[in-house]
């Protein structure tokens, strides 16, 4: 009977130990990929779009246009689903940077209200990187906004964050489509 319970508890901490370093490889990919976007240069942005919007035809198989931004808004929220997320995770991953998606569907999501409203690529007033600068909405934070669908989102949401930012820039009705 001791030695059922040696093994059981055997298990029951290899368990435990398993799930504490995968809490811990989480946060540190989080944190890495917070320090990335830190970095991330205007500059930049035209070649992390173009990395997104071949990414996704080439590896997921969608095609993203920025002058169909329902369109778009509804492939990237479903690519940060639950069910989807392991393959858009795998598909930009590098050896060094494994949460790399946020870099370029950031910038995809960032160009994406920018080609359809007057927003602009600024310094962050709050010091997060870089943000898109509107009139009617202040600055959006393109970046944070994948990372933190991926968090704390709910499916849909990101289509409305786009609709938001599009319409209500432009100050006309808001539809999520």
């Amino acid at each position: 009977m001791i030695i059922v319970w040696f093994v059981l508890g055997i298990v029951v901490g290899a368990f435990a130990l398993f799930l504490l370093m995968g809490v811990i490889h989480l946060r540190q990919s989080v944190r890495a990929i917070e320090q990335a976007q830190l970095n991330v240069k205007e500059e930049e942005i035209p070649n992390l779009t173009e990395e997104c919007i071949r990414v996704f035809r080439e590896k997921l198989k969608k095609e993203l246009s920025l002058n169909d931004y329902p369109n778009a808004a509804r492939i990237l929220d479903s690519a940060l689903e639950q069910e989807n997320l392991q393959a858009t995770k795998d598909a930009f991953a590098t050896h060094e940077l494994y949460w790399r998606f946020v870099l370029p569907m950031g910038a995809f999501l960032g160009e994406l209200v920018r080609a359809n409203t007057s927003a602009t690529w600024k310094p962050s007033p709050i010091g997060v990187g870089l943000a898109l600068e509107t009139q009617a909405m202040g600055f959006l934070h393109p970046f944070d906004k994948i990372l933190k669908q991926v968090q704390t989102g709910d499916p849909g949401d990101l289509r409305f964050y786009v609709a938001l930012c599009i319409k209500g820039t432009e100050g006309g009705p808001l539809t999520v489509e």
